[in-house]
Formats: C-alpha cells, sequence, structure tokens
C-alpha cells in the first residue's frame, strides 16, 4: 500500500533528504536546519512509503516561471514501476492547483524522468545545458581592479553569506546536470485525472 504524507518533523526532513540524495547523488542537499529556515508556506513536502518502507518524496510550490507552479516528484530507482511516483504527482499537483496556477512545470534530467513526465501531459518548455570543462595545468587568472580573493581558512565567516547569497540563489534556478548533460523543464496543464493514471510511472 502506497501512503503519501507531510512533511513535518526533523526525522520526516531527513528522509526526505535522503530520498534527494539517492535520487540525485551529485547535488547537494539542504540540511535539516537549512530545509527548516527555508520552509514556505506555500510550498509543499510530501513524504511517500510503499509497504511501510521509504519510497519517494515529493515537492511543489510555486514556480520560477509566471504564473505557473513547480512539482517535482522523486523515486529511487529501487522503489519506481509501482505507482508511487504517480501517487505523489497527484497529491503535489492538487497543492499547486490549490495555489491557483492552473499550469505546473518540472525539470527533467534522464530519459526516464522524461518519459514519465510526457505521460501526463507534460511538454517542453525550455532546455538547459551545463558545459563541464576539465581544469590542467593552468596559469592564475587575473583578479579583476577592487576584487580580494581570501581563503576560507582566512575569512570563515564568509563562508555561510557566500552560501546564502549566491549558492541558494543559483540553486533555485534549477535545471543543471552534473555529468554536464542536458535538463529539460517540462510543462503541463493540471489535468491529471483518472484517465492519465499511470501506475508503472518512472519516477
Amino acid at each position: 500500500m502506497i501512503t503519501i504524507r507531510p512533511v513535518e518533523s526533523d526525522a520526516d526532513r531527513e528522509a526526505w533528504r535522503q530520498i534527494r540524495l539517492a535520487v540525485q547523488p551529485n547535488e547537494r542537499a539542504a540540511s535539516v536546519e537549512e530545509m527548516r529556515r527555508s520552509a514556505r508556506k506555500e510550498q509543499l513536502l510530501l513524504l511517500a512509503e510503499l509497504d511501510g518502507a521509504p519510497a519517494g518524496s515529493g515537492i511543489a510550490g510555486p514556480s520560477d516561471l509566471a504564473g505557473a507552479g513547480f512539482v517535482a516528484p522523486r523515486v529511487p530507482p529501487a522503489m519506481r514501476r509501482q505507482g508511487v511516483g504517480t501517487a505523489l504527482l497527484r497529491r503535489l499537483a492538487e497543492h499547486v492547483a490549490s495555489l491557483g496556477f492552473a499550469v505546473a512545470s518540472a525539470d527533467v534530467e534522464d530519459p526516464g524522468s522524461l518519459a514519465f513526465a510526457e505521460r501526463f501531459g507534460f511538454r517542453e518548455v525550455d532546455r538547459q545545458v551545463e558545459q563541464v570543462y576539465a581544469i590542467g595545468d593552468e596559469p592564475l587568472p587575473a583578479v579583476p581592479a577592487g576584487v580580494t580573493v581570501v581563503s576560507v581558512e582566512a575569512r570563515p565567516e564568509l563562508w555561510r553569506a557566500a552560501y546564502e547569497q549566491v549558492a541558494v540563489e543559483a540553486a533555485g534556478h534549477g535545471g543543471r546536470c552534473p555529468d554536464g548533460g542536458l535538463a529539460r523543464r517540462m510543462g503541463a496543464g493540471l489535468d491529471l485525472g483518472p484517465g492519465r493514471d499511470v501506475p508503472g510511472g518512472s519516477r
């Protein structure tokens, strides 16, 4: 049996981030404390269990695309094709609709996720490509005038500020592939009725 419930406790938050790490092992996941600090009332975090075992997670809220919400169901590979992704997507879509949005967006980075999204009527609306450059023995770049480069060891107080002001804002835009691959942003109307049921969804 599939059970979907909201994230409420720190234990739930840790379970949620562990699933995110299982699905996106090359990306950083916010700590429990960071999750608690960044929580917003319009954002919904869900946990999914299959026969009592952790099986997936999801997040939904307003998108950075004007007039749309976003949905992100996540299911570890070993738990896929058992209806967990479908159950998560329905609850996430209901939340986005409750916020007044008629359209939802989602980012996909692999063929299985793309196929899952397309089964529910999602269509590609944007692409982002990350290029990766292998660093070798190269000269240090010139430091622009007015810029001072310091080590974290010398100025440890700057570490948190750099993360909160730069990394968090960058992470909010999504669509990046750590292996230099292609990320697609998908969009769909929130018509996820029984006729679109896909119990074998890949996510």
